[in-house]
Formats: C-alpha cells, structure tokens, sequence
C-alpha cells in the first residue's frame, strides 16, 4: 500500500512541476524587404522570398519599385549599339532621348505592360553584363548577342533580331590611291631607288669627263650645264627614248653603249616588276570571305561576341574599345579589316560614306556565324516570361496583310 500510495505521490509532483509554462519556439525574424539586385548575399534574396513582404521584384526578390502614379519602374541597361540604341552621348544621362530599334520595340513592351522605364546608360557591353549579373538592373537591351557563355548567368528573352557577321574593309576604289601610295614607297623609297639615281649621276659624271678632256661637243664644257645636260642624256637612255644620240668614238662612245644595253635591262625588270607588285597589291587587298582576312590586320571589339568567334580565325587581331574606333581603324588604313554585326557594320558604312562624300568603305554581302539578339535579364527573372508574351505579340500583325510593329520597326531603322 505505501509503494502505491508513493508512485502516487510522484506523479502528482511531477505534474505540479512539469515544463507547462515552456514557451514555443521563436520564429525566424524576417527580413526587409530590399530591391532587386541590392542584395550582395544570395541568401537575402531567400529571405525575401519568403518573408512574402510587398510584391516580388521583377528579378529575384525585394520590393517593386514604384511611381507615384503605382507603375511598376524598371531598370534598364543600355549601351550606344547603332543602329539599335542610338543616342548623345555627350548629353548628360538625364536629358538623352533613346532611339533605335531595340529601344521602340522595348517601349511599346513597356507601354502594354503599363510599367515606367528608368534607363541606365553603360561605356560598354562589359559593363552592361556585369550589371545584370549582379542584379544592379532589371533588364538589358540593346545588340546583346544570345550566347551559352552569356546563358550561364543570365536569362535571355526570345529572339528579337535574326543576323550574322560581317566583314567591313576601305572600298577598292578608294584604296587606288593608297595602293599606288604604298608600292611607290614600297617599290622606290628603299635602296634601290638610291642605287639608280646614284648610277645616273655616276655615268653622267663619266660622259662629261671624257667629253671635256676630248674637247667633245657632245656635252657643254662647264661642270653645271654639263653635269645637267648628262643627267639628261643618262635619264633618256635608261627610260628608253627614241633618238637619244650616244657619243660617236673613244671611251664616251663605250660608255654609251652599254648604258643603252644595261639602261633598256633594267627598264625591263623595274617595268616588270612594278606590274607583277602593283597586280598583287590590288587583289591581296581584295577581302571578300574569312579565308581572305589571312595575315591581315582584322580589328574586333574586346569582350563582344565576334572576338570569341575570331580568336579560332587565321588572322592578326587586333582588339579595339568601339564599334566606332573599329570604323576609323580601318577608315585610316591602321587596319585592313573589321569583323562585327552586320545591321552595325551597314548602319556605319553608309554614316562614313556620306560624311566623306565618296565610296570609302564596303561591307562584305554574305553572313556568317549567324546569331540572335535578345534581351538580358538576371538568372531566374520574372519578368523574363511576361516580355516573351509581348515580344511575340509585337510580330503579329493587327490585320491580315498589314505589316506587324515589329516590322514597321525594323524596316524603319534597318533597311533592307
């Protein structure tokens, strides 16, 4: 009975003493909501996601920027990419006016997505990809090539224009005068030319010598006219002119004749081999295809797509910052070629040719290594699905027949 009577008694302790007063476990404080991209740990973005505070930002977490009209306010990066965006940069950021293909096609996405565009203006391709990496815009347009490099950090819309490569290189008309400029110097302005003039003046110094001490009239007696009239006389032979008279005995009259022997040889070979050179100048500077850009000075722009696709090329490369320096390398002749997006290459030769009045430059007629353009979101955007719906609805045309805004667009600033 006291057994009893004492499990009793322990369990009435234990019931007066038991954890009824523990409290549950504190949950998780969540964090504040912060915009997309602001955020340097991925784990905030988490956070975010979770908390379920506010609307989800267009990226990956974080509130949604808003007027105060409540629009939805998008970043989007740029880049000068003509005929795609197109605009002063010398004017400050927030006073330009964006034109261009890429940017009609991305306001009318923003118009019937009702959201305000706030844009951010980027030095370079570089530049603009580093900021979608890191989450410091929305979204990005401009001539952005789809590639699977690009791919592995960000996201990519639908394909928004279709082309390829080209080769952009000085017109062979406007390269006449150059060529014949360089095989002169080529040709002439060497040891060559020295050793000719010098043998000029050598036999010309001989004929008057042995003129004046036969007391000769072939040539005056004094040094200046006489010098003078042999360098005549020496010239006339050499170049071949017909009834050029030699001097008729002595040493004179041997000097002579093989001046006119050896002068009419070598009129010969310098002849041939100013044909043979100046042949070759011209079709070595004729570049239509990839095989032609062989050990030639071909320019790219560093950290843009064609570089990747010119490194496997067999030809000297050479990286420049622009579009625009890539034009002038090869509008100078510091180049003989430039390798870039067709629409681009046609938009600056026909911009160069009318400013220099003439046929400066030429674009190859053939694409290679085709490619699309798209617009560049960060990796697992949201908005990445609602542009897709409205670039898709931008090709179709209200009514049969008609033209659809896409094509009015491109039409507009990339004739065919």
């Amino acid at each position: 009975m006291r057994a009893v009577w004492g499990i009793v008694c322990a369990l009435l302790f234990v019931l007066a003493t038991g954890p009824s007063h523990a409290a549950a476990p504190r949950a998780k404080p969540r964090a504040p909501a912060t915009h997309a991209g602001t955020a340097s740990d991925p784990s905030v973005h988490e956070q975010v996601l979770d908390a379920g505070t506010a609307d989800a930002s267009p990226s990956l977490g974080g509130a949604v920027e808003t007027n105060a009209a409540g629009k939805r306010v998008l970043r989007v990066g740029t880049v000068a990419s003509e005929p795609f965006i197109i605009f002063d940069e010398n004017t400050p950021e927030e006073k330009r006016t964006v034109e261009g293909l890429s940017a009609d096609l991305w306001r009318e996405i923003a118009l019937r997505m009702n959201v305000e565009t706030r844009w951010v203006f980027f030095k370079n391709m570089t530049e603009l990809t580093d900021a979608v990496k890191s989450g410091k815009i929305d979204a990005g347009i401009a001539a952005i090539t789809i590639s699977k490099e690009r791919e592995a950090y960000a996201d990519f819309s639908n394909s928004m224009y279709e082309s390829g490569l080209r080769i952009l290189t000085r017109a062979q008309s406007a390269d006449t005068g150059t060529t014949m400029r360089n095989l002169f110097k080529k040709l002439f302005w060497n040891t060559n030319t020295l050793l000719i003039v010098g043998m000029l003046v050598f036999v010309a110094h001989l004929v008057w010598y042995f003129n004046r001490w036969r007391n000769s009239d072939f040539v005056p007696r004094p040094y200046l006219e006489g010098i003078r009239e042999a360098m005549r006389w020496s010239a006339q032979i050499l170049i071949g002119v017909g009834g050029t008279p030699i001097p008729k005995k002595g040493f004179p009259w041997v000097i002579g004749i093989v001046w006119v022997f050896g002068g009419k040889l070598l009129f010969v070979v310098l002849t041939g081999v100013f044909s043979a050179a100046f042949a070759l100048a011209a079709v070595g500077d004729n570049v239509n295809n990839l095989n032609d850009l062989k050990g030639k000075r071909t320019a790219v722009v560093s950290g843009n797509a064609p570089e990747k696709y010119m490194e496997r090329i067999n030809t000297t490369l050479v990286r420049v910052s622009s579009v625009k320096d890539g034009i002038e390398q090869v509008a100078s002749g510091q180049c003989d070629a430039f390798v870039h997006d067709a629409p681009r290459l046609q938009f600056w030769r026909a911009k160069v040719n009318q400013r220099e009045g003439k046929e400066l430059l030429r674009v190859t007629p053939e694409d290679f290594n085709r490619q699309n353009y798209g617009i560049v979101f960060p990796s697992e955007s949201r908005l990445r699905k609602e542009v897709n719906v409205q670039l898709l609805n931008l090709r179709e045309p209200k009514n049969p027949g008609e033209r659809s805004f896409y094509d009015e667009a491109r039409l507009k600033w990339i004739p065919q």
